[in-house]
């Protein structure tokens, strides 16, 4: 009895040895930051991150307000072409969301010709000694704008993007006047102002990448400009009639349509 005793004593002391080569082994989870360097993973980074920095350079048109000069003879040039350079930086972004902020500079630049002649004692200007008018009217346009926008990404290759803007607007106004008298003496009277006026309004826009870092963007801004944007220039020979006072808006908005390369880095 004490001999089958020991003998089952020492197999039960056994049996955790023979299982020490059966137990499971403990599945090892890498650590957090091991996962995160998987190259599985590289896509989480958003655009805006991997390349926070873009610079654009676009052409396009301004749309702007026209006065006239001259007791209405002529009109400003509502089409003004050119193009701007600018540069954005990603600041901040949650998601398909982020937001930049940016600055670009402009130059567009547009002329308007318009002739007019009567004869005396038949137009309504019969009493005057003019017998032709030939304005010439360019105007320069430098808009320096800061911007902020909401851009969405609806696609790994296109965004879309909308905001703020404000700035100043630089703008010349060139006025030449060639006048002849009905007596044949011709007459010319140049003219012109630059003013430098605040401006603020709003944009949107779309970018569409070509490439890992290249894309192409078109955008849409509309702005107005505020305080007398030219200064009056009479003539000396008709002050009442003549000069660049009519060509001055107190507030004149600018539309305008621009597309382009933007490269990112």
């Amino acid at each position: 009895m004490k001999k089958n005793l020991f003998v089952m004593l020492a197999l039960l002391s056994s049996i955790p040895a023979m299982g020490g080569d059966m137990m499971p082994v403990p599945n090892v989870v890498p650590e957090k930051s091991a996962i995160e360097e998987l190259p599985g993973d590289a896509g989480m980074v958003s655009r805006s991150q991997k390349y926070p920095y873009m610079i654009t350079l676009q052409g396009g048109l301004m749309h702007t307000k026209v006065g006239s000069y001259s007791l209405g003879a002529s009109n400003l040039p509502s089409d003004l072409y050119g193009a701007r350079f600018g540069a954005k930086w990603h600041f901040a972004g949650s998601g398909a969301f982020s937001q930049t902020a940016g600055i670009s500079v402009g130059f567009y630049t547009g002329n308007q010709e318009t002739t007019s002649s009567w004869e005396p004692g038949v137009d309504a200007f019969a009493d005057s000694p003019l017998a032709s008018d030939h304005l010439d009217v360019d105007v320069d346009v430098i808009p320096i704008t800061l911007s902020y926008d909401v851009e969405y990404e609806l696609s790994e290759k296109l965004y879309i993007y909308a905001g703020a803007r404000t700035g100043v607007m630089i703008r010349k106004t060139s006025v030449t006047d060639s006048y002849i008298f009905n007596e044949g003496k011709h007459r010319t009277y140049d003219g012109s102002s630059t003013k430098v006026v605040p401006m603020l309004g709003v944009g949107f826009g779309a970018r569409a990448y070509l490439s890992e870092r290249l894309s192409f963007d078109l955008s849409y801004d509309f702005v107005f400009s505020f305080t007398k944007d030219c200064a009056g220039f009479p003539s000396k020979e008709y002050p009442d009639k003549y000069g660049l006072s009519g060509v001055s808006e107190s507030c004149r908005y600018y539309g305008t349509v621009s597309a382009g390369f933007t490269y990112s880095f």
